[in-house]
């Protein structure tokens, strides 16, 4: 069902205070009936977190899904979700078809986080937000003809009436938690916050903030 013009791994400038700073990981630009967009995923390596950045420019305004797949459990977030009283899948084709939904909200803040525990560790993604934006969590395994499809959650963040953009997130593991002792660990995130300082053709800028009142900024060109 996938139909779109894709190029991988395109060379991409990225500017960083030392070339120690961050590590090039992904790079994705695609183009599909008036709609380009480009996904990149680098590595910060002092404070070690994954940044995720996805720009979309499209002639005509259109909604755009980003999907977060993750294992574990959920276990704080600052959003205002409504847990579904009946499941329903996600959609009728494209892969929603196989998506329980099983909430839906809003985010109560223009920096949206969601903390998870899987494998005795704590993790949380913060990203931006903007007013009009959704967060929609489901589980896989809806209409599954051979009962293959591993249950696994995502949160998703749906953004509407988007012509050209930039949705930024930043990916962090935080703590963890002792069986022995029973006291978990360092289990709220230090990022406090993902800002885009500048957006346009040539240049995009990224700050993400922490509790410690430090900043570290990446500019992609």
């Amino acid at each position: 069902f996938f139909k779109a013009n894709f190029d991988i791994g395109l060379c991409l400038s990225v500017k960083y205070f030392s070339k120690n700073t961050c590590q090039f990981l992904f790079y994705l630009n695609m183009r599909q009936s008036g709609v380009k967009s480009g996904k990149v995923i680098s590595l910060h390596k002092i404070y070690p977190f994954v940044f995720d950045v996805f720009r979309v420019q499209s002639e005509e305004p259109v909604t755009v899904d980003l999907p977060f797949w993750y294992t574990g459990h959920i276990m704080q977030h600052n959003a205002d979700l409504k847990s579904a009283e009946t499941l329903s899948a996600l959609g009728s084709g494209h892969g929603y078809q196989h998506i329980w939904q099983t909430a839906s909200g809003k985010p109560l803040e223009d920096n949206m986080q969601m903390t998870w525990f899987t494998h005795g560790k704590f993790y949380t993604k913060t990203g931006s937000a903007a007013p009009g934006d959704v967060v929609i969590t489901g589980l896989l395994g809806a209409k599954d003809p051979h009962f293959n499809l591993r249950h696994d959650p995502v949160w998703i963040q749906r953004r509407t009436g988007l012509t050209k953009g930039t949705i930024v997130s930043a990916i962090e593991a935080h703590g963890d938690y002792s069986p022995v002792s029973e006291i978990p660990l360092r289990p709220f995130p230090a990022i406090t916050g993902v800002q885009t300082q500048l957006d346009n053709e040539q240049y995009t800028v990224l700050r993400v903030v922490t509790r410690q009142n430090t900043s570290y900024t990446i500019c992609l060109a």
